[in-house]
């Protein structure tokens, strides 16, 4: 079962250790239905986490096989049926740290797949499926004050009401909402869609303030149009990239550890696809030749980035003359920002973008580059 790790929630906070039991009655396989389905969500990045998840899936499994309505059985065969063959896959490349990021994202998807209709299950039959809050009392973080707040992350494929004393709110679906609320707010005064009982304290530890949409401003993208006619033609691009705020950022990061942070994943999402970019570095997109701009956003929370449009250079290129030297031996060679990343091979075959992006994948990156 540590075959799960490769699952979509990957840079939302997970719903997992935020909920409790809803005050509302609900049949008796939620809660096993639950903690399988959060197990399934979290994303080791070592093989020490990969063999808990592998210890703890299996024991989830066996639990809601016990409990489990019948409608459910066939769906969770096939979930150990992935697991089986990804962990034959993981075998093959060494464990966690063999996967490349292609292999990685052509797992997430296969899990997305399996996990989809035990997910819509768990959904439709718990109260407070994939729904959950944290309540944060007044916070003094690196010597600012945040009043009390209350975070709502609704993973659910719907939209959810919330009532928090005299404050209401709407969460859409798969997004999170974060609201100032009095010091007197209790966790069981909340209702998400009626339910109460979703919703503990969060400590003050683990608070960073609110997320907030100016986190993209830390993020670039630019579409450089293709050259249909050039010889040989060129596709169109996307490169994403960090602005000076987001270096900044980064170069902060580096001065609070002491050491360098090495390589840092976030996930996008180009057109619906999820993509994973690592920086410092970017990425750059190869994209069908028919593409136009597409649509970038930050898959934490779906928050749409301006992408810029560039001025394809479609002049012809000069060839090299016959006693041009090579270059000197560690030449750096082409920018990032002007060639795709090692081992890319242009559009994948299904016309969709391809993910491509060099270096291992480490923990999502959190809102503020935190480590």
């Amino acid at each position: 079962m540590g075959a799960l790790l490769v699952m979509g929630g990957l840079v939302v906070p997970s719903v997992a250790g935020a909920q409790v039991e809803p005050t509302v009655e609900s049949p008796g396989y939620c809660p096993a239905l639950r903690d399988l389905v959060d197990s399934a969500n979290q994303l080791p990045t070592n093989d020490e986490e990969f063999a808990q998840q592998l210890s703890d899936g299996t024991r989830l499994l066996v639990e809601l096989r016990a409990v489990a309505p019948a409608e459910l059985l066939d769906d969770l065969d096939a979930l150990e049926a992935f697991s089986v063959a990804a962990n034959s896959e993981l075998a093959a490349v060494d464990g966690v740290a063999g996967l490349a990021v292609t292999q990685r994202l052509e797992l997430i998807s296969r899990s997305e797949l399996v996990l989809e209709p035990i997910n819509a299950f768990y959904e439709q039959s718990c109260p407070g499926a994939n729904i959950g809050g944290l309540l944060y009392p007044e916070c003094n973080i690196d010597e600012e004050l945040w009043p009390p707040a209350l975070m709502v992350f609704n993973n659910s494929s719907r939209a959810v009401e919330v009532l928090a004393g005299e404050t209401t709110f709407t969460v859409g679906a798969d997004d999170f909402e974060d609201y100032e609320v009095s010091a007197d707010l209790k966790p069981g005064d909340v209702l998400i869609d009626g339910i109460a009982g979703l919703v503990r304290v969060g400590p003050c530890d683990d608070f960073g303030g609110p997320i907030e949409e100016e986190f993209a401003d830390n993020f670039s993208a630019t579409f450089i149009p293709g050259c249909p006619d050039s010889s040989p033609p060129t596709p169109p691009r996307l490169v994403l990239g960090l602005t000076p705020l987001g270096q900044a950022s980064l170069d902060s990061l580096e001065e609070d550890l002491g050491r360098d942070p090495g390589l840092i994943p976030v996930y996008f999402q180009v057109n619906g696809d999820a993509v994973i970019v690592d920086f410092p570095g970017g990425l750059n997109l190869i994209l069908p030749a028919d593409a136009e701009v597409p649509e970038v956003g930050l898959y934490i929370d779906g928050i749409e980035l301006v992408v810029a449009i560039a001025e394809a250079d479609c002049s012809p290129a000069t060839p090299p003359s016959s006693s041009s030297e090579p270059p000197p031996s560690g030449s750096a060679g082409p920018s990032s920002s002007e060639s795709a990343p090692s081992g890319s091979s242009g559009p994948s075959q299904s016309g969709r973008p391809s993910a491509l992006v060099g270096g291992p994948v480490a923990k999502p990156l959190a809102p503020r580059f935190t480590a």
